[in-house]
């Protein structure tokens, strides 16, 4: 036969259970967060860094954008990142854009 457990441990054990279900909802709920990669020696700095560092300098030089992403082996990027990097780096005058949408070159001042 099996012992029936007392009715002062049956208490204990229910206000044990309850102690630790109070705990594990007070807990926040543990945040996801993915450390950046690096990759290569520009992985921790990122595209836009890499390209004020490689795109050529003068409009003799200048590239397009399919040039540019041979210049970016290392650096884990969409493709969609790249059009946005160089437009916006455009926009803001550290990098040079010249030619037509679509077709256009690329370089450092």
């Amino acid at each position: 036969m099996y012992a029936i457990p007392s009715l002062a441990n049956q208490i204990e054990a229910a206000a044990h259970h309850a102690a630790c279900l109070a705990l594990e909802q007070a807990k926040p709920p543990a945040r996801r967060s993915t450390p950046p990669r690096p990759t290569g020696k520009y992985g921790a700095k990122g595209l836009r860094v890499a390209l004020l560092e490689r795109l050529p300098v003068g409009r003799e030089n200048a590239i397009p954008q399919g040039a540019v992403r041979k210049l970016l082996p290392d650096i884990d990027y969409a493709t969609t990142g790249l059009g946005a990097t160089l437009a916006e780096l455009a926009e803001n005058g550290a990098i040079r854009r010249a030619g037509s949408r679509g077709h256009y070159l690329y370089h450092r001042p």
